[in-house]
């Protein structure tokens, strides 16, 4: 039993992460694994800060995925 409890501990262990998965470039940016908007946005204004500019929500975002654009700071 011992072994299976830990087998199954470490099972779930390898599916955590530490959340927003960003995959982008200097046009937009897709920030996935994550609960909300509000979490994503950091990780995207990192992203965008990359190629001088700030990141603007979209609004398509989808089920635990949210996208921005890159655009230039006004």
């Amino acid at each position: 039993m011992r072994a299976f409890t830990l087998a199954g501990t470490l099972l779930l262990a390898s599916c955590a992460t530490t959340g927003g998965n960003v995959t982008g470039n200097a046009v937009g940016v897709t920030v996935n694994n994550v609960w909300n908007r509000n979490q994503a946005f950091p990780k995207a204004d990192e992203h965008c800060r990359k190629y001088g500019k700030v990141a603007r929500p979209t609004g398509n975002d989808s089920e635990y995925a949210f996208t921005f654009d890159c655009v230039t700071p006004d």
